[in-house]
C-alpha cells in the first residue's frame, strides 16, 4: 500500500466524478438509499455487503438500530491488508476523535 493520509467523501446524489467511490445498498430499505456512496481519492478496495462480512476481509457493522429495513447486516469492509480501520456510529461522532465523515441520507 502506499499511504496517504485517506480523504473520504460522502454523496447522497450519486458517484462524485474523479473519486474512487463504492455505493452504500440496503435494497430492502424504500427509501433513497441507492444513491448513496462514500468516495476516496484512492482505490482503497473497500467493498460494502448487505448480506453479512465478507470473508477474507476485514469490516465494520453498519447499524442503525433505528431502522427497521434490514440494516443489522450491513458491512462496509477492507482488504485484510489495508492499513484503513473503520468505526460506526448512529448515534452522532462516538468515533474517538479521529477524521470522521458524516452519513446523511437527504
Amino acid at each position: 500500500w502506499t499511504f496517504n493520509t485517506p480523504q473520504f467523501y460522502w454523496s447522497s446524489a450519486g458517484p462524485i466524478s474523479g473519486k474512487v467511490c463504492v455505493q452504500w445498498l440496503e435494497a430492502s430499505d424504500p427509501h433513497t438509499w441507492d444513491d448513496n456512496y462514500l468516495c476516496s481519492e484512492q482505490d482503497w478496495g473497500l467493498k460494502w455487503n448487505s448480506a453479512g462480512p465478507i470473508d477474507g476481509m476485514k469490516c465494520t457493522q453498519i447499524l442503525e438500530a433505528s431502522d427497521p429495513h434490514t440494516w443489522n447486516d450491513n458491512y462496509l469492509c477492507a482488504p485484510n491488508d489495508s492499513p484503513l480501520t473503520f468505526s460506526w456510529s448512529s448515534a452522532g461522532n462516538n468515533c474517538g476523535g479521529h477524521g470522521s465523515v458524516h452519513i446523511h441520507e437527504a
